[in-house]
């Protein structure tokens, strides 16, 4: 169902300032022998987008995105056999497969998802080395890591962060050092680009800009500078504005981390420039928000019960937020990188109900 509807809706056009359009343009880009590289209004980017998800979506089109839930959907229910639970593990995947944010993402060229898919699988390679080291594991957790950080490099701290909380184990430079091998052509790609060492995008200067001034509107002048140099002057301008008055950022900043994990407003803003569903959207925020508090509600619950293991995922996930990603540019779709625990407790908290229903029956 996840590919017929993503097939269906493979020729919706999004505008180029949303991801979709950017990302859907780069593999447009690439398939005509352009490469890597992405043309608007504001000037031509090779290095702003991290390229996985282009590439992988200019080989497999409208298919990707349901691959990708399913593999999401069979690490959910590893991840519950690692952590003692496989009911838990099949609940949290059902509640993935469910999830309206899931269905919405299917019919757009979103890298999202794919995070969200990395972030599950190094979980799942941190929980095997946790209980017993393989050298095998560690290659496979550094081949994950580089691969979240050629498409999310927000979330790229947050394999050292959860390393050091569940492991704590030297051996896992050897990890480091495969996921420096797996991102080792992007940098080869960036050098021969730019005469300079560029280890995730340009976009970094640019995104501390817009979170410290609230909008867009600055990067204009900055972008015409060209991406490298442009970033640099961003970051540079955004420090300045930051030390003269670190107040109002400060209270811009928290209030976009409440409403970050308060609502779920994100997905709804990028179909609302579609074609469709354009303006319809809003009848389908109901939805998307009931199920985002169900959700947080029985996570709640679940966490209650929860392997320790799982409480230090979560907790990894929100050192990662306080200390990197709300001083960026940080939307709803920043906190995905806890989806996965989240569905895993909620998976806990539904299993532990059945269980003590089934007891009381008994």
């Amino acid at each position: 169902m996840r590919a017929i509807v993503g097939v269906a809706l493979a020729g919706v056009a999004y505008p180029f300032s949303t991801d979709a359009g950017a990302y859907g343009q780069i593999a447009s880009n690439l398939l005509a022998g352009k490469g890597l590289v992405a043309i608007s209004g504001w000037g031509v980017f090779r290095a702003v987008y991290p390229p996985l998800y282009p590439v992988l979506f200019a080989a497999l089109g409208p298919l990707l995105n349901p691959l990708i839930d399913l593999a999401i959907a069979w690490t959910l229910v590893r991840l519950g056999d690692g952590l003692g639970n496989r009911d838990a593990g099949l609940i949290a995947a059902s509640f993935y497969l469910l999830w309206p944010v899931a269905w919405l993402f299917t019919a757009t060229p979103q890298k999202d998802t794919l995070a969200i898919l990395l972030v599950s699988l190094i979980a799942l390679s941190l929980l095997r080395l946790r209980a017993q080291w393989r050298t095998i594991e560690a290659a496979k957790l550094g081949i994950s890591a580089g691969l979240l950080a050629l498409t999310q490099p927000a979330f790229v701290t947050f394999v050292p962060i959860a390393a050091l909380i569940l492991c704590r184990d030297w051996r896992l430079g050897y990890a480091a050092l495969v996921a420096a091998a797996v991102m080792l052509p992007w940098w080869v790609r960036n050098w021969i680009l730019f005469d300079a060492f560029v280890p995730l995008t340009t976009s970094s200067g640019f995104n501390l800009l817009v979170s410290v001034t609230g909008y867009y509107a600055p990067m204009k002048p900055f972008l015409a500078m060209g991406e490298l140099e442009g970033s640099k002057a961003a970051l540079r301008e955004a420090l300045r504005l930051f030390a003269d008055n670190p107040v109002p950022v400060l209270i811009h900043r928290a209030g976009s981390a409440v409403r970050a994990f308060a609502l779920e407003g994100y997905v709804p803003a990028v179909f609302a420039q579609a074609p469709w569903p354009g303006r319809s959207m809003a009848s389908f925020v109901p939805l998307l928000q009931g199920f985002w508090v169900a959700l947080v509600l029985a996570s709640a619950w679940g966490f209650r019960s929860a392997p320790r293991e799982l409480k230090l995922l979560l907790l990894a996930g929100l050192i990662q937020f306080a200390t990197v990603n709300v001083w960026f540019e940080f939307a709803e779709r920043h906190r995905y990188l806890v989806m996965p625990f989240l569905f895993m407790a909620a998976g806990i908290g539904v299993a532990t109900i059945i269980r003590k229903r089934q007891a009381h029956i008994l």
